[in-house]
């Protein structure tokens, strides 16, 4: 973990976001060695106000109003927190593609704080297919990756992993709510798209409740990619025979992913 930089690409609702926060909170339950700080937003105007930022991240009660400055606190502050108390720093950046490449020297600079053992400063980026054409272009960053891993759409017995696992953490039981029809149409027409399987999922959910049926069939979820899926009865629904507070709660973790 200690070799500096990682990158992972990924197309446009593969889960890159989702990996990113699984990442942070499996480390954080394993160990309190660990600092994690995020990037969201990657489009910065300078040098100085990228390097500004990441002193701000850090929450060091330093300002530097030149390059150099902020590269001495930047170095210091990893010395003192991965040297003398022997914390990992972790920098991950989202929407990597979004990096003006000339930034990417930045980091170059930062990845050789180093000690004769590990590298101070752990830096993994996540952003789109794209970005790998634009690392490419910065030979002298590139050669510092350690890891490079690109996530692609899940296979139908993923994707119904992914489903499953989100119904059993809210109470459900595993393989209740959509009949092997359903996952097949739904893997079809996602192409394993996890953004896409969860919003399809969801769509077809209401228009279960709305209908007042006890699970996803191939004919709903047909009816939901054709537009035709009832959803507009289900304020108007008496009690079901079904556990509504893990439905709401599958809702809620559905609805949540949908953003992401």
């Amino acid at each position: 973990m200690r070799r500096g930089l990682s990158v992972v690409r990924g197309g446009i609702g593969v889960g890159k976001t989702t990996v990113s926060r699984k990442l942070i909170q499996n480390f954080k339950k394993e160990s309190d060695d660990f600092d994690f700080y995020l990037i969201l937003d990657p489009k910065f105007e300078s040098e100085l106000i990228l390097l500004q930022h990441i002193i701000d991240l850090f929450g060091v009660d330093e300002s530097g109003d030149s390059v150099q400055a902020c590269r001495n606190i930047i170095e210091n502050y990893l010395l003192k927190v991965g040297v003398d108390q022997g914390k990992v720093l972790v920098l991950i950046i989202d929407e990597g593609q979004n990096l003006p490449g000339k930034m990417l020297d930045v980091f170059r600079t930062l990845l050789n704080f180093e000690t004769d053992d590990f590298k101070l400063l752990q830096l993994i980026i996540f952003g789109q297919p794209e970005m790998g054409t634009m690392i490419h272009k910065y030979p002298n960053f590139e050669d510092r990756i350690s890891f490079d891993f690109e996530i692609g759409p899940t296979s139908i017995e993923d994707m119904r992993g992914m489903i499953d696992h989100r119904i059993v953490i809210c109470g459900g039981m595993a393989g209740d709510w959509f009949t092997d029809g359903a996952l097949k149409k739904i893997h079809k027409n996602t192409q394993g798209y996890p953004r896409k399987v969860t919003q399809l999922c969801h769509q077809a959910l209401l228009t279960m409740m709305s209908e007042s049926k006890t699970e996803i069939t191939e004919k709903i979820v047909q009816r939901v990619i054709s537009g035709t899926g009832n959803t507009t009865g289900l304020l108007k629904q008496k009690k079901k025979n079904y556990n509504e507070i893990a439905v709401n709660k599958l809702l809620d973790v559905l609805k949540k992913d949908k953003n992401k």
